[in-house]
């Protein structure tokens, strides 16, 4: 967002200077981003992934729909891969024209791990954790750049192929950090 905001229309100096300025403290502090994870991302349109098998439900995915909903289709590409149809998402998902949808359902994990390569996603979230043991193996075949686990992650994944875990201070105390395979990043800094 630090790189795009400039050539943002609306964005005046004032909105600059605060994108970069969480965008350069959350980069410098954790080392969320590296330029060779980004190679070819400086385009006009940012691609992310979300993976999960509970798009579907309802009750499950309000928190996650609520951030979703949320993205700038101008600078933001949404990629969901799902192992359900799209058709099957009755409540809670704002559809929107430039959102990209995959049913994954009938998929291989390596089979997926191509389809997000060839999306060419930046960062690829993961919305299953442990509920869905039979799809944490894809993201050791490092499909994206950066892989980070969010939702449904009540503990490390215990993986080396997921770089980061999105948690806040009352979820992870810093007591127990040293438990994480991840690095930790807490996603309350940048709001």
């Amino acid at each position: 967002m630090a790189v795009i905001v400039p050539g943002v229309p609306e964005a005046d100096n004032q909105t600059v200077l605060d994108v970069r300025r969480v965008g350069s403290h959350v980069m410098c502090r954790l080392g969320v981003l590296r330029a060779s994870d980004l190679q070819g991302a400086l385009v006009s349109v940012f691609k992310i992934g979300y993976v999960s098998s509970f798009l579907h439900r309802d009750n499950w995915m309000k928190p996650v729909w609520g951030l979703i909903n949320q993205h700038d289709r101008q600078t933001v590409e949404v990629n969901l891969f799902s192992d359900a149809p799209k058709e099957s998402i009755r409540h809670g998902y704002q559809s929107h024209e430039s959102d990209r949808f995959f049913d994954t359902s009938k998929m291989t994990n390596a089979a997926i791990a191509d389809l997000i390569r060839d999306r060419e996603i930046k960062v690829l979230i993961d919305l299953n954790g442990y509920s869905n043991m039979s799809r944490l193996p894809l993201f050791r075949l490092r499909p994206a750049p950066v892989i980070i686990g969010w939702f449904n992650m009540y503990a490390t994944t215990g993986m080396d192929a997921f770089d980061y875990l999105i948690g806040d201070r009352y979820v992870i105390p810093e007591v127990e950090e040293r438990f994480y395979s991840e690095r930790l990043y807490e996603w309350m800094e940048v709001i």
